[in-house]
């Protein structure tokens, strides 16, 4: 997403995310790209923030289908640069296979395809 563009759709993510029960699973490149106190002023409660950073980009897409598939997970965000038509795919069979909700932040900068049921 465009720098102008982040906040509204950190506002669309946590808003969503407020409406799930059970922790909530940020996975980033970065460990600085996610700022607690600020999702916590969008309604995301600090308390059910859990984060996780990936240095290579597999390693971000299997936390999110593990979160996606426990039992212990109300949510999960994956915040990326880039994502091709095989990840976004297994991406959403693991979505389709849960009752999680799981949220993919994207670089509108990095366009490519999706096999995203909304987007």
């Amino acid at each position: 997403m465009k720098a102008s563009d982040l906040g509204a759709g950190l506002a669309l993510c946590t808003l969503n995310l407020s409406r799930t029960n059970g922790p909530v699973l940020w996975i980033s490149a970065h460990a600085e790209d996610v700022w607690a106190p600020g999702l916590h002023a969008l309604g995301l409660r600090a308390d059910r923030l859990l984060q996780a950073s990936y240095r290579q980009l597999a390693d971000g897409l299997w936390t999110m289908e593990e979160a996606l598939r426990s039992p212990a997970s109300g949510a999960a965000v994956l915040q990326t640069d880039r994502l091709d038509m095989t990840a976004s795919r297994r991406l959403q069979l693991a979505a389709e296979g849960s009752t999680r909700v799981g949220l993919l932040l994207r670089n509108f900068a990095e366009h490519g395809p999706s096999s995203a049921a909304s987007r």
